[in-house]
């Protein structure tokens, strides 16, 4: 197969100038979207390797089977990260504290069995498919950092249309984050690991 881009610069890959691909980037919020996301796995990679010393694997985003942006080990344990990001249309100043809210679902409709058998389409994600979640605060504060929360810790989703069973299995679209932070949601990832 051939590789047309053979630059160092994707800017000189595709011929634009920063200014050109920031707007670009400007007036397609999913591309902002997908980047920031992007962007907030690097700066998690980074993360791990600066606080707990480890490598993480990268899974193939296509298998949508699979859920969890990074796994590492920790301990002899294996953990499966989930990656999100503060959505930064959300973001607002509420009696003096930051508060914004992170997408938790998958970018499109799956089908998934559920524990006891059935099967539903939806974009949620299922409890348990992963361990934590890291939520990138940068759309807060400006800086890499993150908010982890223990996958059981997640609220339980309340879509009217869903059965109650459904509701227990079913991680709800978007998550509630403000700063500072309350649990169960820790700044640091190592608390949460057993």
């Amino acid at each position: 197969m051939l590789n047309i881009f053979k630059k160092r610069s994707i800017l000189d890959d595709l011929r634009l100038t920063e200014k050109q691909l920031t707007r670009i980037v400007d007036e397609n919020p999913n591309l902002r979207g997908m980047l920031v996301g992007y962007a907030a796995e690097h700066h998690f990679r980074k993360h791990l390797e600066r606080k707990l010393s480890v490598e993480s694997i990268k899974d193939d985003d296509h298998d949508r089977s699979k859920k969890g942006d990074r796994r590492f080990y920790y301990n002899n344990k294996e953990y499966k990260i989930e990656v999100k990001s503060i959505q930064t249309n959300s973001v607002r100043n509420v009696n003096g504290k930051l508060v914004g809210k992170a997408q938790v679902d998958a970018s499109d409709k799956r089908r998934i069995e559920l524990p006891n058998g059935s099967t539903i389409k939806t974009t949620c994600l299922l409890r348990d498919e992963f361990d934590i979640l890291a939520i990138n605060l940068y759309p807060l504060t400006r800086k890499w950092e993150f908010a982890f929360i223990r996958n059981e810790d997640i609220p339980q989703n309340t879509y009217a249309k869903y059965t109650s069973y459904q509701k227990r299995h079913l991680l709800p679209t978007s998550v509630k984050v403000e700063l500072p932070l309350q649990e169960p949601f820790s700044k640091k990832l190592k608390d949460l690991l057993i």
